[in-house]
């Protein structure tokens, strides 16, 4: 997963963390420290814990909400919080219009859709589904584990996804996506970096130390 004499890391993180998070943060890290070089694991949350914990990488960014912490036991764990986000409702503009018909004629409302194994869905599941299914009837359009996928058909005005909203913010900045929080339920969420408790190579605290400058603890 690493190698001190060049400098060298394994990250893993969730997909949707790789494109929204990570970027940023091996900037900052290259312009204080250019000798390191970083490989990056993209993977599903559970894949990034069990890299972890059996050392294939050094370093991993998921997300986690209060019901659904990285793992039971965190005692092997040291663990930075680098980012709050919110799970929320997103669509294309127009669907302000439909939306009149949903509620009011009873229309069921197209849902782009995270399988109930993988994180978000798990989230959608725990905190979201209940709530919405006395608002509206709910008819799934497609479900896909990868956020990427769900962005592409809600941009095509296909229905209405649950995604990270800092995964999207420009998107809703630019006005072709609309946040829907006033309409529908959202629920927090937390991007947090996890390492293992036991001795570290230099390379690996190095990396952790600009990290913790991320941190929004």
């Amino acid at each position: 997963a690493w190698d001190d004499t060049r400098h060298n890391i394994s990250i893993g993180a969730q997909h949707s963390i790789s494109i929204s998070h990570m970027p940023s943060f091996i900037k900052r890290l290259k312009s204080e420290r250019p000798e390191i070089s970083i490989t990056l694991e993209s993977a599903n949350r559970d894949i990034c814990y069990s890299q972890l914990m059996t050392r294939q990488v050094a370093i991993i960014a998921i997300y986690e909400t209060s019901k659904i912490p990285i793992a039971e036991d965190q005692s092997l764990l040291e663990k930075i919080t680098l980012g709050h986000d919110v799970l929320c409702p997103v669509g294309t503009p127009d669907f302000q219009n439909r939306l009149n018909d949903i509620f009011e004629r009873k229309n069921s409302l197209p849902l782009i859709a995270f399988p109930r194994h993988v994180f978000l869905g798990e989230v959608f599941f725990s905190e979201i589904l209940s709530d919405l299914q006395s608002t509206v009837q709910l008819n799934t359009i497609c479900e896909t584990a990868l956020v990427p996928a769900a962005l592409e058909l809600v941009l095509r005005g296909i229905g209405i996804a649950w995604l990270p909203r800092f995964y999207c913010e420009e998107q809703i900045k630019s006005g072709v996506l609309k946040d829907y929080s006033d309409k529908f339920r959202k629920t927090p969420i937390k991007v947090v970096a996890a390492r293992t408790t036991n001795s570290q190579p230099k390379v690996v605290d190095l990396v952790w130390k600009t990290l913790k400058n991320f941190s929004v603890e």
